[in-house]
């Protein structure tokens, strides 16, 4: 491959501010999820409501592919589902079924339901509303270990900038690889990148997993067919292909080596995550496996060599 400039790149500096508007958004979030719910019977539901329903949608009288749910959550007037579905649930009361037309806009995400008329058959299972606490002192001593809402929400602050500044370092360290990717000259090997979109698959499968959610019905609530998933796999692979190419171009440009100091930490926070004592570790693995770490160290000193030699504006 032909590697392109690594060193003396620009990119934007690290900012971890959080406004007013951000820590205000956070504790709004912190109240829902700590919200009260309680039952509506005595009448139709209306906006602002939390609602519970299953649904099945068709085109043409068919069904389709992520359009159906089954004890679906929604607050009515959040304008989270199609426009018109949500106002077609106002006036309904628990148990009604009933049908719901809309229209896919055209530029939906999902480009085979894009400006195409469905009717949905949904069934209202349940209608109720959330009480908010407010953000007091009283909420401070129940939901953290502050005891007033000015120290709870200054805690909230700090956890936040923790927070912006690891996504900021995150961006910068994106940025700083997309530039030496765009200058650089990277072949592709097919059956490499295959089996790394294979991996990508089945990690996203993993994380729904832990979630509790299967791949059927995150298309259906994320309103994606598996080719979607499958393109996001591919393009998320790739993009780990060539970081690695370029990061392992500049350890051989730099002369950089891996001392056995470094592959045995290595290894020992390897074996950390694996819940297992670091000579077992080092035993269960194969020739591949220790290349792999070694490579890694390899790609991190070269980053960081990229973004100490980065300035920063």
């Amino acid at each position: 491959m032909k590697l392109g400039t690594y060193r003396n790149l620009k990119v934007k500096g690290i900012d971890k501010t959080v406004s007013d508007v951000e820590l205000k958004r956070s504790i709004i979030n912190l109240q829902r999820k700590n919200a009260l719910f309680y039952h509506i019977d005595e009448r139709p539901a209306q906006a602002g409501d939390v609602v519970v329903l299953n649904y099945e949608g068709f085109l043409n009288g068919r069904p389709f592919a992520g359009g159906k749910a089954t004890h679906h959550r929604m607050v009515l007037g959040e304008g989270k589902m199609v426009p018109g579905f949500e106002e077609q649930i106002v006036g309904k009361t628990m148990g009604d079924a009933f049908e719901i037309q809309v229209q896919f806009p055209l530029d939906y995400a999902n480009s085979q339901l894009a400006g195409k008329a469905a009717v949905f058959f949904a069934t209202l299972l349940l209608v109720g509303r959330e009480e908010i606490p407010d953000f007091d002192d009283d909420f401070a001593l129940d939901f953290s270990e502050c005891t007033t809402a000015a120290e709870f929400a200054a805690t909230l602050k700090l956890s936040l900038e923790a927070k912006k500044e690891a996504s900021e370092y995150e961006r910068v360290q994106a940025d700083l690889l997309t530039q030496i990717i765009e200058v650089s000259d990277i072949p592709l090997d097919e059956d490499v990148l295959e089996e790394l979109q294979e991996e990508v698959f089945a990690e996203k499968l993993e994380e729904l997993e832990l979630q509790g959610m299967s791949l059927e019905t995150f298309l259906q609530k994320s309103h994606q067919t598996i080719e979607d998933v499958q393109y996001q796999c591919r393009k998320k692979a790739r993009r780990s292909y060539e970081q690695t190419a370029v990061l392992n171009a500049i350890a051989l440009e730099e002369g950089f080596d891996v001392t056995p100091e470094e592959l045995e930490e290595a290894i020992y926070d390897a074996a950390f995550y694996a819940d297992m004592e670091p000579l077992e570790f080092f035993d269960s693995m194969g020739e591949e496996e220790l290349t792999g770490i070694k490579l890694q160290i390899l790609c991190d000193k070269a980053m960081e060599l990229v973004k100490e030699t980065a300035e920063f504006i």
